[in-house]
């Protein structure tokens, strides 16, 4: 059972650490940018008299990317679930050992 639990933590680390740099592509390479800006264009072009389409582009990308993944939260997953994986993991290792 608690081999299974620090697998999920595992996979839990894992994921929390590939969100984290998708996160950070979004936000610091220039990808949510990108996106922004196609997507404004969609929107001028498909719905003009819409809401976000009435915005500038510089205050509707801020607003774009603003709504973004985070990446601070990420990484804060991510250690939480590696904390747990490796408490668990000694839990694991000595009740393996009480046990034999």
């Amino acid at each position: 059972m608690l081999f299974l639990l620090t697998l999920a933590c595992l996979g839990g680390t894992i994921y929390y650490v590939i969100r984290a740099n998708v996160a950070y592509g979004f936000h610091y390479r220039g990808k949510g940018e990108m996106l922004a800006r196609a997507a404004y264009a969609r929107a001028l072009r498909e719905t003009p008299n819409a809401p976000d389409a009435r915005l500038s582009e510089p205050e509707f990308v801020a607003q774009f990317i603003g709504k973004g993944p985070r990446v601070g939260r990420s990484i804060f997953f991510a250690l939480g679930c590696g904390v747990l994986f490796v408490v668990i993991g000694i839990i694991a290792v000595f009740a393996g050992i009480a046990h034999a």
